[in-house]
């Protein structure tokens, strides 16, 4: 994560299912599996659907 400059990064399960995200804040100087550390998503959006359909699921998880 340092090396390509990531501050996070999704982590999936074996089946490919993304499960949540790893923040490198959360993980500098910590020892453990990956596992320990993932933060759990509310909604997330494939890569396909429409620009709108990925809005309304960004707006209901955080209508702010």
């Amino acid at each position: 994560m340092l090396q390509q400059h990531c501050t996070s990064l999704p982590v999936v399960n074996y089946n490919d299912d993304l499960v949540g995200v790893v923040q490198i804040l959360d993980i500098l100087g910590k020892t453990g599996a990956v596992g320990l550390y993932v933060k759990a998503l509310g909604g997330y959006v494939q890569p396909d659907p429409a620009l709108n359909d990925a809005w309304e699921i960004m707006s209901r998880e955080n209508p702010t």
